[in-house]
């Protein structure tokens, strides 16, 4: 892989070009990369009336219960000081939003199971299962490949 470097004064906004012939693993890897460079790397939750500093690595999910934003992580829930929006905002391209309540980080899903009613039922890596709402159903299919056979 080559890699060109163009440093000058004369050009008015940063800007990153990748030229090749099909767009492989390591190519989407660097992509999703570029697009989280400037996103926090952690956040700021609460469990009790500590505060924690939570690495959005260990993050399965973000939802809303009973009117509060939760973070869980494989062994814990902790609460968020934010609204949904700004959490997403907050999130890079390992994140997918799949419903008006949920966010999941795309790496934690285990497997799918796509549901003659339309939702697809998603079991995450520590077990837990969460489904998709229609809203976000075309937008789930694209970020995760997923076609019908014909």
């Amino acid at each position: 892989m080559k890699l060109v470097l163009t440093i000058s004064k004369e050009l008015k906004e940063e800007k990153i070009s990748i030229e090749a012939h099909e767009l492989t693993p390591a190519l989407r890897d660097i992509i999703n990369r570029a697009k989280g460079l400037g996103k926090p790397d952690r956040l700021t939750v609460k469990k009790g009336e500590e505060l924690y500093r939570l690495p959005l690595d260990d993050v399965l999910r973000f939802n809303i219960e009973n009117r509060k934003l939760l973070a869980w992580t494989a062994k814990d829930s902790y609460s968020v000081p934010l609204r949904l929006y700004q959490v997403k905002e907050l999130l890079d391209q390992r994140f997918l939003q799949i419903s008006q309540s949920e966010i999941v980080q795309v790496s934690m899903i285990d497997h799918l199971a796509l549901l003659p009613n339309g939702l697809i039922e998603m079991t995450l890596k520590n077990g837990d299962r969460t489904f998709s709402s229609r809203r976000y159903l075309k937008s789930i299919k694209k970020r995760l490949e997923l076609y019908k056979n014909k």
